[in-house]
């Protein structure tokens, strides 16, 4: 008989699931406040549900399973943060949660899925029919705090020589004061534990951005000219930055078709996120016009990237590596000691300017898709 139990999550068991999380995965950024927000009012018109495991009265395991919003492939669905307490593997618990989860998206008519796996947890997927697909990286940058007068400056030279800017991008990065913002977490904050596959870290990694690896293109002006204007998103509005995202993210890697989220689903998944930090997530400006950013999600001293990205027609010039460069010197300024990403491995050019500015990889995991029967 069971030593388990399977129940629908409740807000209540936020706080349970995200030191559960941090157990499994140390390099995903996932907050208590997000958690609840999701649990007690799940993304509109996505079918989402989660499940835990509870065993000796406490929560052992946890999954939650969607609609997919951002694909053209219909009836397509995202088996999420299936994890596993390493103390209670071995009991069925994987399984468990895999069943409630793909039942539920049976049950909304999802007939497809993705999820993702950890090296260990690929042989759990593939006898569930579940494939790999794409490879992604899991990396973290250290940012060391300022520790005596002239330090802050000292740490804004110090990025902008890793990223490769000029004097100009350094002296622009004015750093504001700390936000003391509570818990966070990335956009879904997918997980996978070795007992069976979850989903990604976020479900926009970094997502292609042709110019970061190189230097300006000939004819372009250098993104460190006076033409760029850095600014937080206090400084914009989600109409704007959604219009953004949407032209940028056209291309990003993935296993189905893309198409945009509606407004309401990006201003759920994007703007209202509880961890999103709106002081040090940074976009450039042109001529008025968002034309990249680099959003962070955070949560105490920790920082998850939920999204760099340059819009295609401004590509070549080094804008992805500006503001994730001055988003990252913003947060160091703030307090934030660690920022964590994760990168399809296909994207060469973003993992060259993860590379450039310091981040070190410390994880892999499979981005796979399946039948669900």
């Amino acid at each position: 008989m069971a030593d388990f139990s399977i129940r629908p999550a409740e807000p209540d068991d936020a706080a349970a699931v995200v030191a559960l999380s941090a157990t499994v995965h140390p390099y995903l950024v996932r907050g208590v406040a997000r958690t609840r927000l999701m649990i007690a009012e799940p993304p509109p018109g996505e079918d989402w549900a989660a499940f835990v495991a509870e065993r000796d009265g406490k929560v052992a395991g946890w999954v939650s399973a969607y609609r997919n919003a951002r694909t053209a492939e219909p009836d397509f669905g995202q088996i999420s943060l299936l994890q596993v307490h390493p103390a209670a593997r071995g009991r069925g618990i994987g399984s468990a949660l895999f069943a409630a989860a793909a039942g539920h998206l049976r049950a909304a008519g999802i007939r497809r899925a993705a999820a993702t796996a950890t090296p260990e947890a690929l042989p759990f997927a593939r006898r569930r029919g579940f494939e790999p697909l794409r490879e992604l990286r899991y990396s973290v940058l250290d940012l060391a705090p300022p520790a005596g007068p002239g330090a802050a400056a000292s740490e804004r030279a110090d990025l902008a020589a890793r990223a490769g800017l000029g004097a100009a991008a350094s002296e622009r990065v004015d750093p504001p004061a700390p936000v003391g913002l509570g818990a966070a977490a990335s956009r879904r904050g997918d997980l996978a534990a070795p007992a069976g596959p979850g989903a990604a870290a976020s479900e926009r990694a970094d997502p292609p951005a042709p110019d970061a690896s190189r230097g300006p293109t000939p004819g372009k002006a250098d993104a460190t000219l006076d033409d760029v204007r850095l600014i937080s998103l206090r400084e914009t509005t989600p109409e704007v930055l959604y219009a953004a995202d949407v032209a940028a993210a056209a291309d990003e890697p993935g296993d189905v078709p893309p198409q945009p989220p509606s407004f309401t689903t990006w201003c759920y998944d994007v703007w209202q996120n509880p961890g999103l930090d709106h002081e040090i997530s940074t976009a450039a400006l042109i001529a008025g016009e968002i034309v990249a950013f680099s959003l962070l999600v955070r949560d105490g001293d920790r920082v998850w990237s939920d999204m760099t990205a340059t819009a295609p027609a401004h590509r070549g010039r080094g804008l992805a590596r500006l503001v994730k460069t001055v988003a990252l010197t913003r947060a160091a300024a703030a307090g934030v000691a660690r920022a964590f990403t994760s990168n399809d491995e296909t994207n060469l050019p973003m993992l060259a300017v993860n590379t450039r500015l310091g981040y070190r990889p410390v994880a892999t995991q499979f981005s796979c898709v399946g039948p669900l029967g």
